[in-house]
Order: C-alpha cells, then sequence, then structure tokens
C-alpha cells in the first residue's frame, strides 16, 4: 500500500514531484495510539532505503474493534483524511500500480507445525518439523 499524489520538492518548491510516492515505514504503538513514520520518494522505482527525500511523523487513535482493518491500512485512511494527502491516490499496490483495487482476504489457515523426533544411526536425536503450506 501506498499513496501517489503530486507535491513540490522539498529541498526546492519550484519544482513539482507528479506521483511522489508516499509509504508507511514504520508503525508501533498499541491499543490507544500508534505511530507512524511515512517516506516521500519521487517514484515507487525509486523508492528503496535511503532514496527518501523526507520522512514525516503521525499518529493516530486505532480501532481494535474485531472487525477493523489492519493497522497499515488504518494508517493509510487516517493520512487520506489529513489534507495533506486528500489529493492523493492511496489504492496503490506493492508494484506501484493503481489498476487493481488493495482487498483485504483473509489468509488462509496454516496447518500447525508438528514436531516429531528422529533418532540418526551415530545414537543422537534431531528434532524434525514438518512445515505445511
Amino acid at each position: 500500500m501506498a499513496i501517489l499524489k503530486s507535491n513540490k520538492l522539498p529541498q526546492d518548491a519550484s519544482i513539482e514531484i507528479p506521483n511522489a510516492y508516499y509509504r508507511i515505514e514504520e508503525i508501533y504503538g498499541n491499543k490507544k495510539i500508534m505511530s507512524m513514520k511515512v517516506s516521500m520518494y519521487t517514484s515507487f522505482q525509486n523508492s528503496s532505503p535511503g532514496k527518501q527525500l523526507i520522512s514525516k511523523g503521525y499518529n493516530f487513535i486505532p480501532s481494535v474493534e474485531k472487525d477493523s482493518s489492519n493497522i497499515f491500512k488504518q494508517g493509510y485512511e487516517y493520512l487520506m483524511n489529513l489534507s495533506e494527502y486528500s489529493d492523493g491516490v492511496s489504492d496503490v499496490n506493492d508494484d506501484g500500480k493503481t489498476d487493481d483495487p488493495i482487498t483485504e482476504e483473509p489468509l488462509p489457515e496454516e496447518e500447525p507445525i508438528v514436531p516429531g523426533e528422529k533418532t540418526t544411526t551415530d545414537g543422537t536425536s534431531t528434532i524434525e518439523f514438518n512445515i505445511k503450506g
């Protein structure tokens, strides 16, 4: 997820960045308050670590109800309600495209890890795990 919007270059307001790429880099907190760091890049293609033009911090109160969106989606929803980002597009996929809306599908249920003990020919024991999924 990310936000695309045009913006001025922070160091030189005469330079316009069409489709600047904004991504939540860090998010942490508790059920009372969440803090997040949002970084701005010139584009998705230039969004590797260390290439951000600016980073800015925000705080919001998360919803912890059972049917709430995941915390990252809540963060992007919070940003889109700020005047600073309200003219942006928030349904940006991880590949930087906006042609497919982001959907939240539940993860498939995973089978538990089942440990088993196995004795080797030299008399030592090893633990063997079967992971399905």
